[in-house]
Formats: C-alpha cells, structure tokens, sequence
C-alpha cells in the first residue's frame, strides 16, 4: 500500500542547522535592521515565535500571527520593514549555506519514496517564510525544482506549528486526506515524533542518544534507529499497514482544528469560479461542501455538544435535518464568507471541546444521524466527515484542473 512520508527537515534533511545556522541567523538578522536594538529585535523575533508555536486557533496563520506581536513589539509598522526583511533573506540569509551540508542518507531515503509513489511532504516547523525554506531545501539537495513534494510548511499558510498535534493533521488536510498510512520521520523527539506517535502516525526518531531511547510509543510501528533502517521500516509499513486510523482524543480534536485551516489555504486566492465548479452536475461544487460543513457543524454539532456539556436545554433527537440537508441555495452563496462563517462556528465548538475531560468525554448523547453515541464518538463522526468532504475538494479540485487544461491539448 502506498504511504504519506512526512520528513522533518532541520537536522534530519539538512545537517548542522541547529547548532551552527540559527546562532548565525540570530546574530545576522538582530544587527541588519537599521534603528532597532539587536536585543530588542531578539527579544520581540523570540517572543513572537513563541506565540506562533502556541496558536491553536485555524482563524490566523502563523504568519499573521507573527505579525500581529513582531512588528507592535518593535514599534514599528510592518510596511516599513517588509522590504528589509526581504533583502535579508535574498542577500544575507543564502550566506549561511557554506554551515550547513547536505545528508546523503537523508536523500536516498527521499528518493527511494519517490521511487515507490509514495506522497511525501517536507514537515519542517513552519516558523520560517517561504523564502528561507526553500533556500534551506535547496541547501539539503532537495529543491522543490527537481523533487514534487506534495507540501512544504510554512508560515504563510499554516495555521499550527510543532509540537501541536493539529499541525500534523493541517498536513494530511493540504495533501486532501488520502486512503493511506502516514508516517513522520525526524529527529527531535519533542517536536517530531512525540505528537506525530500519540495522535496515531508511525514515528521514526532519528539518532537517538542511547540514554533517550527509553521513550515510549503509542504506536507499535513507531521506531528508534538510524538512518539504514528507515527504507526497510517504510517497506514494512507498506506492506503492513492499512490506510490511517485516528483515536485518540488528541487526535480526533486535532484533525476538527485542521480543516477549517486546511480549507481556508486550500480556496486562498480562489476567483469565484473555482468556488463554483462542479465535477459533474450532480456533485457538489467547493462553495456548497463549505456550506454543507458549516449547517451540520451549526444545526447537529454545536447543540449537541452545549447538551452534553448543560450550556443549554437542547433536545438533540428533534433536530430536523431536512431544512439545511436538502438546501438548494448554498450554490448561490458566497464561498469566501461560508467559509468564514464555519471557521468561526468550528472555532466555538473546539472551545467547548477543549473543557471536555473524563467521564463527559464518554457521555451517551442522541445523534441526530447516527441515534445514541458518546462524546468521543460524535467527534470520530465529526472527524471522519470532515476527511470524506476534504477529500471531495480536492476531487474537485483535481477535476477542475484538468477541464482547465483539455483545450490546450
């Protein structure tokens, strides 16, 4: 069967990175900045990092995130800077490469993946533009010119960084959910395999020092070793392993952040055709699933779980799906501000579920589809829905690009 790889890049693709590019990064970009304390600029880059490793709402990516403490930190307006900050990373930032080198290791494990047609996607910590990690691929022998790789992370369009769970599921979300294991490679434990493992992906930690290897798993696939071992551990998980199962509550609330993020990368510059297009005439176009996701979401999800959590007096049995189920107006909506309105319902139902622990997590309920059920499996509803309506986007999606492109031929 085939796989989704997602592979760490730092010190795993790209070596000495840690240790040798980011004091030097620090140091270059604290003092490039003209009217600003290098301290201060540390002080605000450090703390603004900080809160974008702790964003756990798919309202803002990272990089509005950033934005909105980085530049209010240092007093001045982010207009005034951008152009700086550009000229850093293509002038200055391509210097550093001469600390790093390449991991020749690293690349077979990559080419052998592409080999097998696996999906595989750069899971590097997207606290980085664009710009700088496509330099820092280029700079591990794996530019994005030569190799397809199905994502990259970054700033401008995630929503959630590592260690987050839901930054994993964001991932599985942009590369449409596919009917396949996923695996994580990479070498900090913390960061890479830790979250990756206890949300239901087979981990491999890299290099692990004798005295940490006592780590345990949650997954009995998930691995510590050395580089040598990683083909033989994606042959077994390939011939093994069916498609990805997800149960825990971390990870069945991880993948309810990811789709609301995911979708709002997914559609970002899309012109009012693209919302509109149907694959077939009785299939549904991008703007009517957004809609579709956000009545189920508003109408059955919301209320059942204020039920189960004594917000209000609802009577869940009686919720009546025929108004929004059979709706034949969402084709005409807007599907920028469908979207906008699921994110902000998706976002107070993930506040309720963020006070659920223990025994309300196992509270019985009466759905409105699936009759009585718990909590926790409500959410495994609500999650298996949201991968079924991602991968129907990107069907979608896919379908439209090749209507775009059969004149051409």
């Amino acid at each position: 069967m085939s796989l989704t790889v997602l592979i760490d890049l730092d010190d795993t693709l790209l070596l000495n990175f840690s240790s040798a590019v980011m004091p030097a990064y620090l140091k270059a970009l604290s003092h490039y900045i003209p009217d600003v304390a290098p301290d201060l600029l540390l002080k605000e880059l450090m703390s603004a990092t900080k809160k974008m490793m702790q964003n756990k709402s798919p309202k803002f990516t990272l990089e509005q995130v950033f934005d909105q403490h980085f530049y209010p930190g240092l007093g001045i307006p982010k207009q005034e800077l951008v152009e700086t900050l550009n000229r850093f990373y293509t002038e200055v930032f391509p210097t550093l490469r001469k600390l790093t080198e390449p991991n020749p290791e690293a690349i077979r494990i990559v080419d052998f993946a592409f080999e097998q047609g696996f999906q595989v996607a750069i899971a590097t910590n997207p606290l980085f533009p664009k710009i700088a990690t496509q330099q820092r691929l280029d700079w591990a022998g794996l530019s994005s010119d030569k190799y397809p790789f199905s994502l990259v992370s970054t700033f401008e369009t995630f929503h959630f960084a590592k260690p987050e769970p839901a930054y994993y599921m964001e991932i599985l979300t942009q590369t449409g959910w596919l009917n396949q294991q996923a695996v994580m490679i990479g070498d900090n434990y913390n960061f890479d395999i830790e979250p990756a493992d206890q949300i239901g992906l087979a981990a491999f930690w890299l290099n692990a020092k004798k005295a940490e290897q006592n780590k345990s798993f949650q997954n009995t696939y998930s691995r510590t070793g050395a580089y040598a071992e990683i083909i033989p551990w994606l042959k077994q998980i390939s011939t093994e392993c069916d498609r990805l199962e997800i149960h825990s509550q971390a990870g069945l609330s991880s993948v309810l952040q990811a789709t609301p993020a995911g979708l709002s990368t997914i559609t970002s510059g899309f012109d009012p055709s693209s919302w509109k297009y149907r694959p077939k005439s009785d299939e549904w176009s991008i703007t009517e699933i957004v809609c579709h996701l956000r009545d189920i979401d508003r109408e059955i999800n919301l209320p059942l779980l204020k039920s189960v959590l004594q917000i209000e007096d609802i009577s869940p049995i009686e919720i009546d799906l025929n108004p929004f189920m059979n709706e034949t107006n969402y084709y005409r909506e807007n599907g920028s501000g469908a979207l906008s309105e699921f994110v902000e319902i998706r976002t107070e139902l993930l506040a309720l579920l963020s006070t659920i622990s223990g025994d309300d997590w196992n509270q019985v309920m009466r759905h409105a589809i699936s009759g009585p059920t718990t909590t926790k499996d409500m959410v495994a509803f609500i999650a298996k829905h949201d991968q079924t309506h991602i991968q129907q986007v990107f069907a979608a999606l896919q379908n439209g690009k090749a209507r775009k492109k059969a004149p051409k031929g």
